[in-house]
């Protein structure tokens, strides 16, 4: 009785491990979903990876503001298009130029030296167009129209590394008693300018 006893025991305990080898073997691993995930989570990580790189490129430049500068000084800014310096050598009010008014009060003519301090070939005109003047720094100021009178001695050309070049700056301007000159407001805000530069004078400064 004893010897059925353990027969039937040990048959219990076999079917007990087939069934369990029968259950293992048909749940199979889906190695398709395991290889998506795989993928999914690398390309996740890709695209972290690329944006945080965008985020570094329009992040912050080389430079700090410069916003106490003054005439006979110079700033420096990094944009998009290089790395420049401006001077403002000289600041003169003009009443009329090539027989024409100002539609405000009058011209105000900027004499500039810029100076590609980047390693790529600079444009002199686009460099000095970031540049605009106004009376309120709570609003947008004018931009340069020298380009549009002949006697004028341009801002132009391309500019190698470490060369500089001279030129006039002509903007509208409402008679008061101080200006600015600065990097456009929305050059700044969009990262297009890395850092702001701002001239400050006052009108009996103005030649």
């Amino acid at each position: 009785m004893k010897k059925l006893v353990n027969v039937a025991a040990l048959f219990a305990a076999t079917s007990v491990v087939l069934i369990a080898c029968s259950n293992e073997e048909s749940q199979p691993v889906n190695e398709e979903n395991s290889t998506e995930q795989t993928s999914s989570d690398d390309s996740t990580l890709d695209e972290e990876t690329e944006t945080e790189s965008e985020e570094s490129a329009l992040g912050e430049g080389r430079y700090e503001d410069q916003l106490d500068l003054r005439i006979g000084e110079t700033g420096t800014v990094e944009t998009t298009i290089g790395v420049y310096s401006v001077k403002v050598n000289k600041v003169e009010i003009v009443q009329e130029l090539d027989g024409e008014m100002s539609e405000l009060d009058y011209f105000v003519l900027v004499d500039y030296t810029l100076k590609n301090k980047g390693d790529e070939e600079l444009d002199a005109a686009h460099s000095i167009s970031n540049l605009e003047f106004t009376d309120d720094l709570e609003v947008s100021g004018f931009p340069n129209y020298a380009e549009y009178y002949e006697t004028l001695s341009l801002v132009e050309g391309t500019l190698a590394p470490g060369e500089e070049t001279t030129g006039q700056g002509l903007h509208d301007a409402y008679e008061n008693d101080e200006y600015y000159l600065r990097v456009a407001g929305g050059l700044v805000a969009s990262g297009a300018a890395k850092n702001d530069i701002r001239f400050t004078f006052q009108k009996n400064e103005m030649e």
